[in-house]
């Protein structure tokens, strides 16, 4: 008898293991609209300047729609203003994967590629958002949208951004 436990036991485990695995998970369409209800909820704390409050609500948003880069980045923002600078940095860690996931799936576009390099940006890492945009140049020549961001030099713009400025970490 423990012999068939052990043996279903080892069954359920590897099946858990094959189900958490290394494909994409989809965001239901539920869990979308309530990371986007409690998004909205934490601009609306934001504004109300309780920051708390729209911490909770962008972590619950991460939480049920890890994919979306801005909630990370909203959320790391949120955290830089509560002085929790090592929770805003996994915030912008959060949005760098969401960025990469979604580059996985379309590796050219340019918006993800954009977003990736404010990512980078707000985690102090201007050399590698640099390196990313020359890559990208590199690799996708007749893309006028990464070539417009490169000579604009918009690693530098997100770095200066007043928006941005005071919410990056070092």
């Amino acid at each position: 008898m423990q012999k068939i436990t052990s043996t279903l036991t080892a069954l359920l485990v590897l099946f858990l293991i094959a189900g958490c695995g290394g494909g994409k998970k989809e965001v239901s369409k539920l869990h979308q609209d309530q990371a986007a209800k409690h998004a909205s909820d934490a601009n609306m704390e934001n504004f109300l300047r309780n920051y708390a409050a729209a911490e909770k609500s962008l972590t619950q948003a991460t939480t049920l729609n890890p994919t979306v880069d801005d909630y990370w980045i909203e959320l790391g923002k949120v955290r830089v203003r509560l002085g929790d600078k090592s929770g805003a940095t996994k915030a912008y860690k959060g949005a760098l994967a969401a960025c990469d996931a979604q580059l996985k799936e379309v590796a050219e576009n340019p918006v993800f590629i954009e977003r990736k390099l404010r990512a980078l940006v707000m985690l102090g890492r201007d050399d590698d958002a640099r390196k990313v945009l020359a890559k990208a140049v590199k690799n996708y020549p007749q893309n006028t949208h990464l070539k417009t961001l490169d000579q604009v030099k918009a690693v530098d713009l997100f770095k200066n951004d007043a928006h941005l400025k005071d919410f990056i970490v070092k």
